[in-house]
């Protein structure tokens, strides 16, 4: 049997005895593992690349610092456009290029309070979706904020990482 799961395809599954499953990926681009806790603990991930980034004084990112925990560093497969003051991310699992930012946790307690006011900060040029993302300890689900208006003429961040 072959499981598939956005795109993916899952070639081994494994459990270490201690509660934690292992499952391995294939792609065309990415071949990693992924360990999965079965904590009965829920939380809630948020990949951020612009101006809430940990680095930002914006008041927005001092808040995300507050509420949820900062996991690291991480990317998914995209292209990233300069909007002037702040970037607009397009996931696309076949570009050549990443989107680079980092993922926070979240409890589901406080994601369920705080979606609401990262939608309205994000507002209307954007809409939360679910990619997978590459941490350093595998492939991550996360909510991001992708651009949703036409690409064409925007300028593209070659690096795929916003320095605001």
């Amino acid at each position: 049997m072959v499981l598939s799961y956005i795109g993916w395809r899952v070639d081994e599954f494994t459990c270490d005895g201690q509660a934690n499953f292992w499952f391995k990926f294939t792609n065309i681009l990415v071949n990693t593992a992924y360990r999965m806790s079965t904590s009965t603990t829920s939380f809630i991930h948020l990949f951020v690349y612009g101006t809430l980034l940990s680095a930002s004084k914006h008041p927005m990112a001092q808040d995300l610092r507050q509420k949820a925990r900062l996991l690291g560093p991480a990317f998914f497969p995209g292209r990233l456009y300069d909007l002037g003051t702040y970037p607009g991310a397009v996931y696309d699992p076949m570009a050549q290029t990443n989107v680079y930012g980092e993922v926070y946790s979240f409890t589901e307690s406080v994601w369920k309070q705080e979606q609401e006011t990262l939608d309205d900060y994000e507002g209307d040029e954007y809409v939360r979706a679910v990619v997978p993302v590459q941490t350093a300890d595998g492939l991550v689900d996360c909510w991001t904020y992708l651009f949703k208006p036409p690409t064409d003429s925007l300028p593209l961040i070659a690096l795929g990482r916003y320095f605001g």
